[in-house]
């Protein structure tokens, strides 16, 4: 609220957080471009082979310090521009999230201050971001965790000071708080999962029972560390194998 309103302050707002930092990716755009680029790199790769064919002295071919051709230096020159490549980064940013995209639509609507035709590049399809659909492993318990603290925010008619907005309708929590939180509900959760089978194995005597009891726990353990923690396969494999392994 320290900035003026219009970009200014939509610009403070994006900076505030980095799941806020969300762009397009010009994919088509792009792709043309790249297509130019390979051509015209292409025809600089042609003229190059041509001045190496037709070079009279054999002694610049084999030292690139007492190479003197001009004409192949600027062909060079050419080419080390062409191929300097910024469009690999941007295509690789994981897909923004509908959150977090859906914040700033409700900022731009809300505050009026952007321009309606300027701010359309919220709603296209390419829009990415650094902390978009493969971001973060806690991300959803993250989010969890913001949309609760933002309830009690609302229910307690109290000011979030804890945030780096003075705007009642605008919470940002310090990053580092929210994953502390997730970590703890993850930890907590995946303790649970871990002693109640043994629990219930040594409380019952029916072997279906402790069979049931410790396929329902495999099958949500795994299940958070894939869809939560997105852990990668051979971890899920050695985790379920571990899991699975029955209580002595």
């Amino acid at each position: 609220e320290n900035h003026p309103l219009g970009y200014p302050r939509f610009s403070a707002l994006i900076g505030a957080h980095p799941a806020f930092n969300l762009s397009r990716r010009f994919t088509v755009a792009r792709a043309r471009l790249l297509l130019q680029k390979q051509d015209r790199v292409s025809v600089l790769e042609e003229k190059l082979q041509v001045v190496d064919r037709e070079e009279q002295r054999l002694l610049f071919l084999g030292s690139l310090r007492r190479d003197t051709n001009t004409e192949r230096e600027d062909l060079l020159s050419e080419l080390d521009h062409a191929l300097v490549e910024r469009n690999a980064r941007m295509l690789q940013l994981p897909a923004a999230s509908t959150r977090n995209r859906l914040s700033l639509i409700n900022w731009v609507e809300g505050t009026g201050s952007i321009c309606r035709q300027e701010a359309n590049f919220l709603f296209e399809e390419d829009l990415c971001g650094p902390q978009g659909s493969v971001g973060s492993e806690l991300r959803v318990v993250e989010s969890l965790v913001e949309r609760a603290c933002v309830r009690i925010y609302q229910y307690l008619q109290k000011p979030a000071s804890a945030t780096a907005s003075r705007d009642d309708r605008v919470f940002i929590f310090a990053g580092t708080t929210i994953t502390t939180v997730a970590r703890l509900l993850i930890t907590w959760l995946l303790i649970i999962l871990l002693l109640v089978p043994v629990i219930v194995v040594h409380a019952v005597d029916g072997i279906v029972p402790k069979v049931v009891c410790i396929m329902m726990a495999s099958g949500i353990f795994v299940s958070i560390l894939a869809d939560v923690l997105h852990a990668r396969m051979a971890e899920i494999f050695v985790a379920g194998a571990t899991k699975g392994m029955p209580p002595y």
